[in-house]
């Protein structure tokens, strides 16, 4: 592990009057430790994988000849002095733990210390085994899941998320931020307050993509093949729907909603935001 330490200063102006004078406030330095670290965790009946963090970006990769949980990153500590910021660095740990159950479940420990005037931050960069079930909860950060091969369940507040490769049910749940999703295999339930959303998904035959938005727009592109119920809605902006690979019945359009049965039903297909454009098309 490498352990650095910088100091930021800034000057900062709180009132100015020329009669009485002017009053300036100097804003401490901002001292800054960050480490980098390395969690390793034989399979041993590991069943799923849960990471939950306040402020960072996680990335997850899955490798199909990996027999272990691997995770390296670096971790960050800004504090009011160099001291106190390297003392709470060394007092933070961050260790990949086991939940006894049945199968077992891998999680991170962070045990950040308790102290007014300090914040704390990690990156995570993770590779898992193939099969196992991923659940990531992010406050502040993007994420980011490659080629994951069972269920993954995705919750950020502030940031974007990228999954690509998902092979398996997917839910992912954004306040801010945009969401794009590449899905080789199973249902995707897809959510954003404030962001665009964009889809390419090809679920099983019955299966489902839904997606929906509060303000931002949304793209969901599926095999020619699928079938399904589709239903796309906007309350201010359009919706596009380009139908002509798929065999229709039941068609409605206006410039506000599209609604259709796609090679003779069986799935579903939603997409609805409140504010923005919708955009339906099949996979090339």
């Amino acid at each position: 592990m490498s352990k650095r330490a910088s100091a930021i200063g800034a000057a900062v102006v709180t009132a100015f009057a020329v009669a009485a004078g002017c009053t300036v406030t100097i804003q401490p330095n901002i001292f800054v430790a960050e480490e980098d670290f390395e969690l390793s965790q034989p399979l041993d009946d590991i069943g799923s994988m849960s990471i939950a963090w306040d402020n960072g970006t996680i990335e997850v990769r899955v490798d199909p000849a990996a027999t272990e949980i691997l995770i390296t990153g670096t971790k960050r500590v800004v504090a009011e002095s160099s001291q106190a910021a390297n003392d709470a660095l060394d007092d933070w740990t961050i260790e990949l733990a086991i939940a006894e159950s049945s199968p077992a479940q891998a999680f991170l420990a962070f045990n950040a210390p308790p102290g007014a005037g300090r914040t704390y931050d990690a990156d995570l960069e993770v590779v898992l085994p193939p099969a196992l079930n991923l659940a990531i909860e992010n406050d502040n950060g993007s994420v980011k899941v490659e080629d994951n091969t069972a269920l993954t369940n995705i919750s950020v507040a502030n940031g974007s998320v990228t999954v690509t490769g998902q092979q398996g049910d997917l839910t992912v749940s954004v306040e801010n931020g945009s969401i794009g999703i590449d899905s080789l295999a199973g249902n995707v339930d897809a959510e954003a307050e404030n962001g665009n959303l964009s889809i390419d998904a090809d679920p099983e035959e019955g299966g489902s993509v839904k997606a929906r938005v509060d303000v931002g727009s949304i793209e969901l592109r599926v095999p020619a093949e699928f079938a399904a119920s589709l239903e796309l809605d906007t309350d201010v902006g359009i919706v596009a729907a380009d139908l002509g690979a798929f065999t229709l019945t039941d068609l409605q359009s206006s410039l506000h909603r599209v609604t259709a049965t796609l090679n003779g039903g069986g799935g579903e297909l939603s997409a609805r935001t409140d504010v923005g454009n919708v955009r339906f098309d099949n996979l090339p």
